[in-house]
């Protein structure tokens, strides 16, 4: 495996060279989503690929703050495919406040999904591609594979949405949560916020929960700063409704998943449920879980200490799915 970019480097190749490498190596392109909303997507194919990843980001993410994972795997010869889900990055918001967090219901993230791995992807991968996701992009991503496993060769869950961390105890949450809906349903013209939720804000670094990585943490604030339209705020409590209905989906059919997955787990993690998440995974058929200790919820973009071994362990499950196949 190739050397991986180190915060050391990042502070000066980002606006360089991976700026210039995002520039002449990847291409963007759009598609017609559920309800036609438009969907931004995006991949990367090296001259001789040694395997193929497709990636679901996590909510509020978009496909340009991916640009550092890219690269990693453009060196190691993996091509990628990334879409911007629907609400959020550069692809089309269904909230008349684009700020506001919303879907109406979570299986559009799904039917999306499968459309960009079904139309976009599969005509063009060197081969079947392993499934890498990110915290709500798990969630996306484990409905799309139960649904259609035959699309992918295993999956990777990074930090993943299977339980949330509830700001007040579970049954409270209940009550708040069916009381907003109802409110907003009765007296609202637009989606709600959610209870203690609101407009994007640019937290500073010493104020993350997110990383303890300074540079990488000013590296995608950056790119949200530059390009407003980026920038998504909390949550509304129809998303939040649909995605607890999501998760609740999960955890029942967890025991019948049916892909070999790997599960990094982020030890610090202060926005999903390890509780919660070790329960959900220890009923996969087959399932390696890893838990790397200390680390915050964004693995990918967490300080070198956390992010190569994760990245490492990434990339070497995703490659050993090409050398099965090459043995067989």
């Amino acid at each position: 495996m190739r050397q991986l970019f180190d915060e050391q480097s990042l502070t000066t190749l980002y606006h360089g060279e991976i700026t210039e490498f995002w520039d002449r190596h990847v291409v963007l392109g759009t598609f017609t989503g559920q309800q036609n909303v438009q969907i931004h997507y995006a991949f990367c194919e090296p001259e001789s690929p040694r395997a193929a990843i497709v990636l679901s980001n996590g909510r509020i993410e978009t496909l340009v703050k991916y640009k550092e994972f890219i690269y990693d795997c453009y060196r190691n010869d993996i091509a990628v495919y990334t879409m911007d889900h629907r609400g959020q990055g550069l692809s089309g918001r269904m909230a008349i406040d684009h700020q506001r967090g919303y879907v109406e219901q979570f299986d559009d993230y799904v039917v999306d999904f499968s459309v960009f791995v079904n139309d976009i992807v599969k005509p063009r991968a060197p081969s079947k591609p392993a499934l890498v996701c990110h915290s709500m992009g798990c969630a996306i991503g484990y409905l799309t594979a139960s649904r259609e496993p035959e699309l992918f060769s295993r999956v990777v869950f990074c930090s993943p949405m299977f339980g949330i961390k509830p700001t007040v105890p579970e049954p409270l949450l209940s009550v708040l949560l069916m009381s907003g809906l109802a409110a907003n349903y009765l007296f609202g013209r637009k989606p709600w916020y959610a209870f203690g939720q609101g407009p994007y804000i640019e937290l500073p670094f010493r104020l993350n929960t997110l990383t303890h990585s300074q540079v990488r943490y000013k590296l995608f604030r950056e790119e949200y700063k530059r390009a407003p339209a980026l920038q998504l705020g909390g949550v509304t409590y129809q998303w939040l409704s649909t995605a607890m209905d999501a998760m609740n989906q999960i955890e029942a059919s967890a025991k019948n998943f049916p892909l070999p997955t790997k599960v990094l787990i982020s030890g610090a993690d202060r926005v999903v449920d390890n509780q919660r998440i070790h329960r959900v995974v220890q009923q996969f058929p087959d399932a390696d879980v890893e838990v790397i200790e200390g680390a915050r919820h964004e693995l990918l973009f967490e300080s070198d200490q956390y992010r190569t071994p994760a990245i490492q362990a990434v990339l070497a499950f995703v490659l050993e799915a090409e050398t099965e196949v090459n043995n067989a």
